[in-house]
């Protein structure tokens, strides 16, 4: 679940290689009005690549039905939600 307030996101599709894309609205009516676009460490207005076909005990552990691909973008920048595949 996420805040959305008429910028739901929404669009899920699947790649050939299996990882799930899914986009995440900016959580506002209007323009991105928190401001949540440029601010990676936020799911909302990003385009999402998870993994789940293949989940590891370590991430249901931590409540995800998911694991999170090592080649996404951000997968090792400090801060930064290491599901968000485009911003």
């Amino acid at each position: 679940d996420w805040k959305s307030d008429g910028h739901n996101g929404c669009a899920i599709a699947f790649a050939g290689d299996g990882r799930m894309f899914v986009t995440a609205g900016d959580g506002t009516s209007d323009s991105d009005d928190n401001n949540v676009g440029q601010d990676l460490s936020k799911l909302l207005a990003k385009v999402l690549r998870i993994d789940v076909d293949n989940v590891s005990a370590e991430d249901m552990a931590a409540g995800r039905q998911y694991s999170v691909p090592n080649d996404n973008p951000f997968v090792s920048l400090e801060g930064a939600r290491p599901e968000t595949w485009a911003y």
